[in-house]
């Protein structure tokens, strides 16, 4: 019986991880966001929708802690999904959610959230990580975490200047 591409995905990267080192293994639960990455169907749906109530927690903290998180979270991601991508000898593996994560995160970053606003923001946040419009798609092609990463990162600036945009409307 032929396992799918995610599936086997899994399995090898879980062989990995049992003959990595620490720091290997690090690298592939943050890069995995604590594991929601291994979860069978939609992981980088189940990392963004994970990440709203992250997205609501930091509003409460202020902008510069909010900043300060995403910061962190970005150089922390930088290194998990370089040492992640080079273990899996694959560009983008799915399981690598801290990219969704983080866009996810900008989304939101610098503005007020509800209820409808966080919706919103993950309906499209998803919608530009997906269709990948110019030039979200192109900084996918790029080598290791800068293409794990910034394809993302691009969706969520996207989905933030939509988000404003609503908000400036409504």
């Amino acid at each position: 019986m032929l396992k799918s591409a995610p599936q086997s995905d899994r399995l090898c990267t879980k062989e990995l991880f049992g003959k990595s080192s620490k720091s290997g293994k690090i690298a592939v639960v943050c890069s995995s966001w604590f594991g929601v990455g291994f979860l069978p169907g939609a992981p980088g749906t189940a990392a963004s929708a994970i990440a709203v109530p992250l997205a609501f927690f930091l509003k409460r903290l202020g902008f510069w802690q909010e900043c300060g998180f995403l910061a962190a979270l970005l150089l922390i991601a930088f290194w998990a999904c370089g040492r992640a991508w080079r273990m899996a000898e694959k560009d983008d593996p799915q399981w690598i959610v801290i990219d969704e994560v983080i866009g996810l995160l900008l989304t939101f970053l610098a503005l007020r959230v509800g209820i409808q606003d966080l919706v919103i923001g993950f309906i499209l946040f998803r919608i530009f990580d997906i269709l990948k419009p110019y030039p979200v798609g192109k900084m996918e092609r790029l080598p290791g975490a800068t293409g794990i990463l910034m394809d993302d990162v691009l969706a969520g600036v996207y989905a933030n200047l939509c988000l404003r945009l609503f908000q400036l409307i409504g």
